[in-house]
């Protein structure tokens, strides 16, 4: 038996697709059976239908891959920005901490000086207690006696006369 009739392409692409409805599919999967050319035919429409689908699922791989690319390109940026930002951080903290350490030791100078100075004054004033002999030439403190005297002094008025 001799096949004559072939059904038209677009048939055959519903078929494949499986958008035909049931009468026409079953012509067209009766016809893939019994026509080597057609079932041929469909297999080389399958073949390249599914390598157009496999292209645009590569098409679809190769957009998210260069997505991504982009993306770690950005994350690559941000962890670059951010290691310049701490290793500024970093030269910061060591300079602080240098001037810390100096504030230290001219801390520990001044407090050596003033020690210094303070055993100084110690000495000084116990030169001058001996020198006084257990009596002061200068009084630490002043009084209205003082007072009256030197405004005595200044106005010429006596000071029996202020001090009443």
């Amino acid at each position: 038996m001799s096949i004559q009739h072939h059904p038209p392409a677009d048939m055959l692409a519903g078929f494949a697709a499986g958008t035909l409805d049931q009468g026409r599919h079953i012509v067209a999967a009766t016809h893939l059976a019994h026509c080597a050319a057609c079932r041929a035919q469909f297999r080389v429409e399958q073949l390249e239908a599914e390598w157009a689908a496999r292209e645009a699922a590569f098409a679809q791989q190769m957009q998210t891959l260069e997505f991504d690319q982009q993306a770690l390109t950005a994350q690559q940026s941000e962890i670059d920005a951010t290691r310049v930002s701490f290793e500024d951080r970093e030269r910061q903290l060591a300079e602080h901490q240098q001037k810390i350490d100096a504030a230290q030791q001219s801390l520990e100078a001044e407090s050596r000086r003033v020690r210094d100075l303070e055993t100084e004054i110690d000495a000084k004033t116990a030169a001058l207690n001996e020198l006084q002999g257990g009596e002061q030439m200068l009084k630490e403190e002043v009084d209205e006696d003082d007072v009256a005297e030197i405004v005595a002094k200044w106005t010429g008025i006596p000071v029996t006369r202020l001090l009443e």
